[in-house]
C-alpha cells in the first residue's frame, strides 16, 4: 500500500525562503535514511537535486550511483558534486543506457545507495533497459527524483515493492512562495492559404489510410510489426506490400502534418514581435532543428542549443552557447527540447516560450520548470509560458480541428491560470503592456 508524506504537517516554524526549503529538504532525507527507499514526486523547481546530496553527505562512505537519463545531466552532476567536496572515488554518474545496456562494465551494480534522476525515465515499462535498471539493485537503498511520474509508472513501481512517496504538488510550493507565480498563455496561430492546403492533403491521406488499416487491425502506427502486418495482409486478403505501403504512407502523412504545425509561416512573425518587447532572457523551444534555424533566422541575439553540437575539451559547443546565453550576450535560447529536462537557467530567467507540441504532459512539465527558478532575492518573480498553437480553420464548408490544439489542451490538465487569447495581436497588446 503506498505511504504518501508530505510537508503539510510540517511545523515550518514561520520560515521563508531557503530557509524554508532547506528545512523541506532536511525532512525529505530524514525520511530517506528511515525507509529502504523514497520516491520523491516533488515540483521542478524546489531544489530535487540538493536533497540527493545532502542525502549523499549523511552517508559519506557509502558507494552511490546517480544515474541520468542524458550525459548533458551526468556533467552537470559531476559539476554540482565537485562543488559540494563530495568525493567521486566512491560516488558515480551513470547514463541510464551505459548502465543498463553494459553491466559488466559497472564495478558496483548494487551500490549503498541507487538515486535516480529524472526517475520516469527509468520506469518505461516497454523497455527492458530501462525497466531493468532498478531490478539491477535489489539491495540499494533507492531515491528516485521526478516532477512527473504518472499512474502508470506507480502501478510499476507498486509491483516492485517501492511505495513510499514523498510529495509536494506546485500548487502547495506556490502558497508558500518557493516556486514563482505562473502564467501559461495560450497565442492562436493562423495558417497560411497554401499551408492549410497541405494540411487538408496530409489529413485526407491519413483519413483515408487510417480507415483502410483500422480494418486489418493495426492500430497503432507507429508500433506495426511484422506479426501485425501479416495479420492485416491475412484480414484483408491482400500482399504484405501492400499494407507496407498503406503504412508508410500514413506515417509519410503523419509526419508531414506535424511539420507544417511546426514550421507554420505565422509563428515566426509573431515570435519576432513579441521578442520586441520582452527586453529580458527568454527561453524557446522548438520541434527541430530546421524549425529553430527558421525561427531564430534574423535574430541577432539568438544562440541555437541542440544536441549536435559538439562537447569535448577542446571544442564544447554546448558550453559555449550556454555561457553566451547566461552572460546575456546572447539573450535568446533556442533549445530543440535539449534542455527541457535537468537545465538549470539562471534565476533572472522567466520567459519561456513554447513554439511546437506532441501528445504528452511531462514535456509541458518539464519545461515549465525550466522557467519557475525561485530567487531568494525576488519573492515576488513571475514566470511566462507562452504557448504557439495552430487553430482550426474552415474549409470545405466545416471546421478543420487542428492536432496542435488537441495535444495542447491534453499537455495542460495540470496548469492553473491558463490564459487563452482569441488572436495573436491580443498577446502581442498583452506582451506591450505586461514589459513595458
Amino acid at each position: 500500500m503506498r505511504k504518501i508524506i508530505s510537508p503539510v504537517n510540517l511545523d515550518l516554524k514561520e520560515l521563508t525562503g531557503n530557509n524554508l526549503k532547506d528545512l523541506i529538504q532536511d525532512d525529505v532525507v530524514t525520511h530517506f535514511e528511515e525507509l529502504s527507499h523514497l520516491i520523491c514526486e516533488i515540483t521542478t523547481g524546489f531544489g530535487k537535486t540538493n536533497i540527493a546530496i545532502k542525502a549523499i553527505k549523511k552517508n559519506p562512505k557509502a558507494i552511490v550511483n546517480i544515474i541520468v537519463p542524458k550525459e548533458n545531466l551526468k556533467n552537470q552532476w559531476i559539476t554540482v558534486l565537485t562543488k559540494n567536496n563530495i568525493f567521486l572515488s566512491n560516488v558515480n554518474v551513470y547514463v541510464i543506457n551505459s548502465y543498463t545496456m553494459n553491466p559488466e562494465k559497472i564495478p558496483c551494480l548494487d551500490p549503498d545507495i541507487l538515486i535516480v534522476d529524472e526517475a520516469h525515465r527509468a520506469l518505461n515499462e516497454d523497455s527492458i533497459f530501462f525497466s531493468n535498471l532498478l531490478k539491477l539493485a535489489p539491495n540499494s537503498k533507492k531515491l528516485l527524483l521526478s516532477a512527473s511520474i504518472d499512474e502508470k509508472h506507480k502501478k510499476y513501481l507498486d509491483e516492485l515493492g517501492l511505495v513510499n512517496y514523498y510529495q509536494i504538488t506546485r500548487n502547495w510550493a506556490f502558497q508558500q512562495g518557493l516556486v514563482p507565480y505562473h502564467t501559461p498563455i495560450n497565442i492562436p496561430i493562423d495558417l497560411t492559404a497554401s499551408e492549410m492546403s497541405d494540411y487538408l492533403q496530409a489529413e485526407d491521406v491519413i483519413q483515408k489510410e487510417s480507415k483502410y488499416l483500422a480494418i486489418g487491425r493495426i492500430f497503432e502506427v507507429y508500433g506495426a510489426n511484422e506479426y501485425q502486418i501479416m495479420t492485416a495482409a491475412r484480414i484483408m486478403g491482400v500482399e504484405k506490400g501492400v499494407i507496407y505501403g498503406k503504412l508508410k504512407r500514413l506515417k509519410a502523412a503523419y509526419h508531414h502534418r506535424k511539420q507544417i504545425l511546426y514550421n507554420a509561416a505565422n509563428k515566426k512573425d509573431i515570435l519576432t514581435e513579441m521578442l520586441k518587447y520582452i527586453n529580458e532572457k527568454v527561453l524557446i523551444f522548438t520541434k527541430s532543428i530546421d524549425a529553430a534555424n527558421f525561427l531564430a533566422d534574423g535574430d541577432d541575439k539568438a544562440v541555437i542549443y541542440h544536441s549536435k553540437l559538439k562537447k569535448s575539451k577542446k571544442n564544447d559547443e554546448r558550453g559555449e552557447v550556454i555561457k553566451a546565453f547566461e552572460s546575456n550576450q546572447k539573450p535568446h535560447l533556442y533549445s530543440v527540447d535539449s534542455i527541457k529536462e535537468g537545465y538549470d537557467p539562471p534565476k533572472d530567467c522567466a520567459v519561456v516560450i513554447r513554439t511546437a507540441y506532441e501528445k504528452g504532459e511531462r514535456d509541458t512539465i518539464q519545461i515549465r520548470g525550466r522557467v519557475g527558478r525561485f530567487d531568494e532575492d525576488n519573492l515576488n518573480k513571475q514566470s511566462f509560458l507562452f504557448n504557439y498553437y495552430v487553430k482550426s480553420f474552415m474549409a470545405r464548408g466545416r471546421e478543420i480541428k487542428s492536432k496542435e490544439l488537441e495535444w495542447l489542451i491534453a499537455n495542460q490538465t495540470s496548469e492553473y491560470n491558463v490564459i487563452w487569447f482569441d488572436s495573436a495581436t491580443d498577446a502581442i497588446n498583452y506582451v506591450k503592456e505586461t514589459f513595458k
